[in-house]
């Protein structure tokens, strides 16, 4: 009775701790470990099996394969020394088929060899005919053979007397270097069976050698022979040009397979059966499982009985836990009930309250977030937050709309990885979304997805925690692109406003004296139009004529970026129109040291345009283009017609070798008062671009930083050829 009150104690002492029941299940539980390192060993001992049978097939595999390249090496270099390419220029049909005949009787993997001329007729086959007639033979790789100018290995093919065989073929080359035909050995696949046995037989294995269709060339069963293994697992990964092994079936039976490329896609496979290999382990594994089921058998039977004692209240405090982070409401915490009095009951408790109190300031952090996203996702500028290594935490919807960029791409990125930039001086500018003092405002710019320039207004700030330690950042941006177009053509307006005053003074300050000098200049051609008259009086009156007819003409130009001034249209040849300018330019092209490369169609058609208009026009580009090349080049010109959407089009193109126009200045180039150029007005390619517009027609540019720049100006065609 005292031993049973003295059982029953230790009982309730045992109960009330949960020290001392992890104590007394400690042994029970440290079977399981030892179960564990059971089954280590002997999943170590089969892997040690596995890599020394993996090792040895690739040695093997490595062996053969070494083998029988070498055999194939040897044929093509025998087929070489027939057909006499490299030492002979020319050799005669009887002197191959000679040489064939002493190779063959030296050589156990040539069966026979054959001579195809260039109409595909067989003129001899060694040793058993040196002459055939009318026997011809469409080789499959006859033309491969030809245009390789090398050696081919065909896959099985049929021979001419319709047998299947595997050939090896090399060019014959004439004494022209010309194709005399293609020489063609049979190889036999009955010594390629024999290499591969002498290895795989001793060890209980198999191997075969496959073409690059998949099928048996030959192999250690001579069943397989001739079998399509083309969707075999070995053969795909062959017929990338793989080596390696696999663990496949191969005819009903699970192996261990080594694989190796050949020559011309033929591959080598090796391999072991499981049951062959793993015969000792097997057996060894069996008598140790036999005796570990006994103990795990126990062992199952001890912790089964332990599980009400001890498994269950820490299972049903696992599942309190794990529920969480789930949904799961303060009401159904607690309902739950404690009926344990020892630590796990204790644990549990304090576990319940501790969730109820989560519940509660998860709640309250949920709304707390969702109000300050609603707040950041409704001001309406770009926003973005970011850690204090510049990683980015959240983009706002707007700024996702600024750049182009979604917002799974941008988070997580840091900001020098950001797509929103071409260059350093790009990124130099986002340098204001991450810096260590906070800014009122800055004016920067990004480049968004579209490879669009965007000016924006930046205010960047830091995040501070209870501690106020630095946890992040925050940058408004506001897109000011558009207000600063809008100040930009406002500016050139004013400007545009002051030049046409300055340039209408000009003009008319200037056409007044030039009127009464070519007034003067044709009086003095009348007068002095007289026989009697010196001849060098005439020509220096018609060049004082010309000349002061062309500055008239460009007084007129520099009123037309004022006003419309109308000049007549003309019927005129493109080609003599840019001449003309090229020998007005010739001596700044030959100063420059640019060569002009011309490319005009030939019978272009006339079209209606205003030529002093367009001189003015090629003149700026041309000057543009020689002074993109500093140090001298060549400048193309391409005349030529072409048809766009039913549209007819003259095309002048101009192209040179300069320094090219960055992307960023492509946007403005057109833009009045706007130059790459230190001293530049800012004003040729507005008025050339207004001059061709005038015309209807079209211009383009195209530009590569350090390659050039392509200017195509078009113009609508409306006559025919010879008008």
């Amino acid at each position: 009775m005292k031993f049973l009150l003295f059982i029953r104690g230790i009982l309730h002492s045992i109960s009330k701790s949960i020290t001392k029941k992890y104590l007394i299940w400690f042994s029970i539980i440290l079977i399981i470990p030892i179960l564990i390192i059971f089954q280590i060993i002997i999943g170590y001992a089969n892997w040690l099996i596995e890599e020394d049978i993996l090792k040895k097939n690739m040695l093997s595999t490595d062996a053969l394969a070494e083998r029988i390249n070498s055999e194939l090496s040897d044929v093509v270099l025998q087929l070489q020394l027939i057909a006499g390419n490299d030492e002979e220029s020319e050799i005669s049909n009887s002197k191959m088929y000679n040489r064939a005949e002493r190779i063959i009787s030296r050589s156990a993997i040539v069966q026979s060899i054959y001579f195809i001329d260039k109409s595909h007729q067989v003129l001899f086959e060694a040793p058993f005919s040196p002459n055939l007639k009318s026997q011809y033979y469409f080789y499959p790789e006859f033309n491969k053979t030809r245009v390789s100018n090398n050696y081919v290995v065909s896959n099985m093919v049929k021979n001419f007397h319709g047998k299947k065989v595997v050939i090896v073929s090399v060019p014959v080359i004439d004494g022209k270097k010309g194709l005399k035909g293609v020489l063609v050995a049979e190889i036999s696949r009955e010594y390629l069976s024999s290499i591969i046995k002498g290895i795989s037989t001793t060890r209980s294995g198999f191997s075969f050698i496959l073409d690059k269709n998949g099928y048996v060339i030959s192999s250690t069963n001579v069943r397989d022979i001739g079998k399509n293994f083309s969707v075999h697992p070995a053969a795909l990964r062959l017929s990338k040009g793989l080596s390696g092994f696999i663990r496949e079936d191969i005819s009903g039976e699970t192996s261990i397979l080594s694989y190796k490329a050949l020559w011309d896609q033929w591959g080598l496979v090796l391999g072991v059966p499981e049951k062959v290999a793993f015969q000792p382990i097997f057996k060894l594994s069996i008598a140790l499982t036999l005796s570990f089921i006994g103990i795990l058998t126990l062992s199952i039977f001890l912790i089964v009985l332990g599980t009400k004692k001890l498994l269950t209240p820490i299972v049903r405090l696992t599942q309190l836990a794990s529920h969480f982070d789930e949904k799961q409401s303060i009401e159904e915490l607690k309902r739950v009930k404690v009926d344990s009095q020892d630590e796990l009951g204790i644990l549990m408790k304090k576990m319940i309250d501790l969730g109820i109190s989560n519940i509660e300031k998860k709640k309250i952090l949920e709304e707390k977030e969702r109000y300050l996203y609603d707040v950041i996702e409704g001001i309406p500028y770009a926003i973005l937050t970011l850690d204090n290594d510049g990683i980015i935490t959240h983009p706002n919807i707007n700024f996702e709309r600024l750049t182009g960029i979604s917002r799974e791409e941008l988070k997580g990125k840091h900001t020098s990885s950001l797509p929103l930039k071409y260059g350093q001086a790009d990124f130099l500018s986002l340098n204001s979304l991450h810096i260590d003092n906070p800014i009122e405002e800055m004016e920067t710019y990004i480049i968004d997805a579209d490879r669009r320039k965007r000016i924006v207004k930046v205010v960047t700030s830091k995040f501070y925690n209870e501690r106020k330690e630095s946890i992040g950042y925050i940058s408004v941006l506001q897109d000011i692109s558009q207000l600063k177009l809008f100040e930009e053509q406002i500016r050139q307006s004013e400007k545009l406003a002051s030049i046409g005053q300055v340039t209408t003074g000009i003009a008319h300050e200037l056409k007044n004296p030039l009127a009464i000098l070519l007034s003067s200049a044709e009086l003095l051609k009348k007068v002095l139009h007289e026989p009697a008259n010196d001849e060098l009086v005439d020509m220096l009156s018609n060049d004082i004529y010309d000349e002061v007819k062309r500055m008239s003409g460009i007084v007129s130009e520099f009123l037309s970026f004022t006003r419309m001034k109308n000049e007549e249209e003309k019927w005129t040849e493109m080609n003599q129109l840019v001449d003309k300018v090229l020998h007005l330019l010739r001596i700044k092209l030959n100063e420059a040291k640019v060569d002009v490369l011309k490319e005009y169609q030939v019978n272009s058609r006339k079209i209606k345009v205003k030529p002093e208009k367009l001189m003015q026009v090629f003149l700026n580009l041309i000057l543009n283009s020689i002074e993109a090349m500093p140090t001298g080049g060549i400048l193309q010109i391409h005349i030529y017609e072409k048809n766009s959407e039913g549209q007819e089009w003259l095309v002048v193109e101009i192209k040179d070798c300069g320094q090219g126009i960055s992307k960023h200045d492509l946007d403005w180039l057109f833009n009045p008062f706007f130059s790459t150029k230190p001293n530049g007005s800012g004003l040729g390619l507005t008025i050339a671009k207004d001059i061709v517009n005038e015309h209807n027609g079209e211009m383009e540019i195209q530009s590569t930083i350090h390659a050039g720049t392509s200017i195509q100006c078009k113009f609508p065609i409306t006559t025919k050829i010879g008008i």
